[in-house]
């Protein structure tokens, strides 16, 4: 009946079981990306016998496949076989991204549709499910490379936790999540048509982009969730490197007509899920300065002078992350400086723009979306928003690239644009701190917050006051001089602003009679309620004559 009727009436487990195979969605999630392209195009052409020779892998000598090639299984074989790309972002002998590679414009970029996990013929345990059969000659011998599967390959119903009746067994099209038709309340009873979403999903199904709340997890439910998910997508060995998976991820943004939902265990508070780091000890770990418990109210860092105790500020987050689980691009709040750092886990693929080039990135990103601008001027705060480093740097936008791992601390610097995602699944944990030299960085941020009407997470004219009061050192009043000179300045202005508009400056003691005018009224209001009133407290003060008189105050 073809891909849409089969998806209509729910017959991928069915047609996972027929070949031999118990994981239906990933059957799914293969023939419509590697696939129905194809069949699409053959069918609206049913002369021609040849596909269009369009690459496949990026790569001039990537075998094009054709109607020739055989059936589809044939032809999802030649695409899975073929190598990703290395990562366009060049390194460094030290790691570090180049910033001014020879790069052809992206645009000229295949779209990467056939693109696809690598398959190594020598390792069965390494690969899919769909490369398993692309590399077996006998069609019944995945059979047997499947009786003995996993229970994590296996999908589970969320509600009764078995995964038999596989025909009765839904699979939420936005997170994977599996259940009996008749485990739901109310139980349907009958398979329903066309795409189907849990009722963990459908309460936020207005969302048109970004992020919405997801299930509740378990760190174990989560990793299980995550490590199956990474397999589906690239395969069960771990020999996958971080260039392709680079490749994958960004093939899958660059197609808008693809939408993929991934989780992300996000801005967890320490003080809730507590901290990887010892927090109150003796030893050297609990009180190092690495410790993000710490970092952010060392000396020298001056945030240890806001009373406020910030979570993901000064209080860590925690961040659980998964394959293509994305930070997009953005800033730090208030311009301040960041740390990450890796507890357990696979590699956090970071990219990075300079403070000094943020202006550019800016202008560059507004030209890229001008629709999503004019709709929203502070996009940029709302961390929805990805876009490829090689369409930056085609515009003369230097950007760095840098792989995490277990044990890495990542440092960003003021205002440098960063963004980038997890390539499986880890835990990191991150905080916010600030040097001296961060003070210019945060006046600028505080006008750009009141340009964009954004409420300030501290006030900062407040904390170069405490720093004024507090911090004799020599480098803090270089830094601060300039900063404070300006808030004079700026409050000076306000004022004048406000008597031009016609506002008079009284004296105190007018304020004093007015207050105490409005002390009695109030007391005469209530005697006439009958309502008791608190005992008065005289208030001495002098008249326009300088003669004392007495007033009322009704506490």
């Amino acid at each position: 009946g073809g891909f849409h009727v089969v998806c209509q009436e729910k017959l991928w487990a069915e047609v996972a079981r027929i070949m031999g195979v118990k994981l239906g969605h990933p059957l799914k999630e293969h023939y419509q990306k590697l696939i129905l392209e194809y069949e699409e195009w053959k069918r609206g052409d049913g002369q021609s016998t040849e596909a269009p020779a369009t690459e496949a892998s990026g790569r001039d000598d990537a075998p094009v496949a054709s109607a020739q090639d055989g059936n589809a299984l044939e032809l999802l074989a030649t695409a899975m076989s073929q190598e990703i790309p290395e990562s366009p972002l060049p390194k460094s002998p030290k790691g570090e991204a180049e910033t001014t590679p020879n790069l052809s414009p992206s645009k000229t970029q295949p779209e990467k549709r056939a693109s696809a996990p690598p398959v190594d013929d020598t390792d069965d345990e390494a690969v899919g499910v769909l490369g398993m059969l692309a590399n077996d000659e006998n069609a019944e011998a995945h059979v047997h490379a499947y009786d003995n599967v996993d229970e994590d390959d296996v999908y589970l119903c969320e509600g009764c936790g078995r995964g038999d009746n596989e025909n009765l067994l839904l699979l939420c099209d936005l997170c994977d999540g599996a259940y009996h038709t008749f485990c739901l309340n109310p139980k349907l009873s009958t398979v329903p048509d066309g795409d189907w979403f849990c009722p963990e999903c459908t309460r936020d199904q207005d969302t048109e982009f970004g992020f919405r709340d997801g299930k509740r997890f378990t760190l174990v439910s989560f990793k299980r969730m995550a490590d199956r998910f990474r397999r589906d997508w690239l395969g069960k060995g771990s020999n996958v490197s971080p260039a392709e998976v680079e490749a994958v991820y960004w093939s899958l943004v660059d197609r808008p007509d693809l939408q993929i939902d991934v989780h992300y265990g996000s801005e967890l508070h320490t003080s809730k899920v507590g901290s990887g780091f010892p927090i109150g000890g003796n030893d050297k770990y609990s009180k190092s300065g690495w410790n993000p418990n710490n970092m952010a109210t060392m000396p020298g860092s001056v945030l240890r002078f806001v009373d406020t105790p910030m979570s993901g500020v000064i209080v860590p987050w925690i961040y659980v992350g998964m394959s293509f689980s994305t930070f997009c691009w953005h800033a730090e709040d208030h311009n301040l400086y960041s740390m990450n750092y890796i507890h357990e886990g696979d590699t956090k693929l970071w990219y990075g723009i300079s403070g000094h080039d943020a202006d550019a990135f800016e202008h560059a990103m507004q030209s890229a979306f001008p629709e999503l601008f004019e709709e929203q001027p502070d996009l940029l705060y709302q961390l929805v928003t990805m876009h490829s480093p090689l369409a930056l740097m085609e515009k003369g936008i230097p950007v760095v690239r840098a792989e995490q791992n277990k044990g890495d601390f990542i440092i960003t610097f003021p205002r440098a644009y960063h963004a980038g995602f997890n390539q499986g699944y880890n835990i990191a944990e991150s905080c916010n701190f600030a040097l001296a030299d961060w003070i210019p960085w945060g006046w600028m941020c505080k006008e750009r917050y009141k340009h964009f009407s954004k409420p300030p997470l501290f006030s900062h004219e407040q904390l170069l006051i405490q720093l004024l009061k507090n911090d004799s050192a020599y480098t803090t009043a270089i830094w601060l001089r300039d900063e404070v000179e300006g808030m004079r300045d700026e409050e000076m202005q306000a004022r004048r602003a406000l008597i031009a508009d016609g506002v008079q400056v009284q004296p105190m003691t007018v304020l004093d009679e007015l207050r105490n005018a409005a002390n009695k009224a109030q007391v005469a209001v209530k005697e006439e309620r009958g309502e008791g009133a608190s005992p008065a407290k005289e208030v001495k003060q002098e008249d326009d004559k300088g003669v004392k008189v007495k007033g009322v105050k009704q506490e």
